[in-house]
């Protein structure tokens, strides 16, 4: 799902839409037992309430593809996998086994409420079609903070009960995907708070697959590769900063591209990398990814920012300049040249004018 597919169903998770009907829950320990089951229906509830429920389901819909939101394909089997088959009978409200697989599969050291929010959206423009989906939210239950209140009634100041809260969910899947304003039924939205916690076994049991790599797991990857192959030069990496950066710039379209080995070599080439460095680095990254591995643009560089750092300083500039710095050596000594492209600089919160 792209990030305009996204947003038209994150936008229908509001009381005033009145698409998600029905929300099933299921409270769990921290030793995996089922506390209780319960099935609520939004209509019946206080508008305040159901506006509750509905801003945690919204929360598996935020974040950044990449990062937080990933598109899942389930194994391809004649008649569906049994990953796919699951999903569907959760659809249809016939979960069989699927809550206990999560409880038995997600790994949590709280207790926490496994949501089943049912919906069915009529969606403009194509006539007579309904997407009915089924979203699964797993929120932590946590205990509100312990501090003193003021009781006049009393004229007492007290510690306060402290209640057991349900937060925002860490993950979340939404079956099926919304692709080109309808259902695939092959797919499922999986979102996740925190990157760096996986819940690999949590996937491959829910999905048969586990989870991609994020955007900056794969930059890890190819800086790393780029460093254990020594292509590191000031104006290597400068040019190869402005290349992605000109890359990310043009792409305007809905789908993140992605980069195969051969692709990425090329791009190393257009910024003079030597030949033997592009041979070594194809090496190394092979062996991290594979060689019918790639990389998404965004899982290139981040070009937001440009830092240069050492032991002894941290420089940050403007991107457009991340061509311009450069190392020279003057007199036996190196040095660090950046261009001042303004007559005012500032050290130590105290500004003076350069000649």
């Amino acid at each position: 799902m792209n990030k305009k597919e996204i947003a038209e169903i994150k936008k229908q998770f509001a009381v005033k839409h009145a698409v998600v009907n029905t929300i099933c829950m299921t409270y769990v320990t921290e030793e995996k037992e089922i506390l209780f089951t319960k099935k609520e229906y939004l209509t019946q509830m206080p508008e305040e309430e159901a506006g509750q429920y509905l801003d945690l389901l919204k929360k598996g819909l935020t974040g950044k593809i990449g990062k937080n939101l990933y598109t899942l394909d389930f194994p391809t089997v004649d008649g569906g996998s049994k990953e796919e088959n699951a999903f569907q009978q959760v659809r249809k409200m016939k979960e069989g086994k699927f809550t206990q697989s999560i409880i038995d599969t997600y790994q949590s050291s709280n207790k926490y409420v496994i949501l089943e929010a049912h919906g069915v959206y009529d969606v403009p423009g194509e006539e007579g079609y309904v997407y009915e989906f089924v979203e699964i939210a797993l929120c932590p239950v946590q205990p509100s903070d312990d501090k003193l209140v003021c009781d006049a009634s009393k004229q007492v100041i007290c510690g306060r009960v402290r209640d057991m809260l349900l937060s925002a969910p860490t993950d979340a899947f939404l079956y099926p995907a919304f692709h080109d304003r309808c259902e695939d039924i092959h797919s499922v939205l999986y979102y996740t708070k925190k990157p760096s916690v996986r819940q690999d076994v949590l996937l491959k049991d829910l999905t048969g697959n586990p989870r991609p790599l994020s955007n900056e797991e794969e930059m890890d990857i190819f800086h790393s590769s780029l460093e254990e192959s020594n292509i590191g030069s000031m104006e290597i990496i400068g040019h190869l900063y402005n290349k992605v950066q000109e890359m990310q710039d043009t792409n305007s379209g809905e789908a993140e591209p992605c980069y195969s080995l051969k692709m990425i070599e090329k791009l190393l080439q257009s910024c003079d990398v030597p030949k033997n460095s592009i041979e070594t680095f194809h090496q190394i990254i092979k062996s991290k990814v594979g060689e019918k591995g790639y990389l998404h643009l965004n899982g290139l560089m981040d070009t937001k920012r440009y830092c240069i750092k050492n032991n002894y300083f941290d420089i940050k500039t403007e991107p457009e300049l991340a061509g311009d710095v450069f190392v020279k050596e003057i007199d036996g000594q190196r040095y660090l040249l950046c261009p001042i492209k303004d007559s005012e600089v500032e050290v130590n919160g105290i500004t003076f004018h350069t000649k």
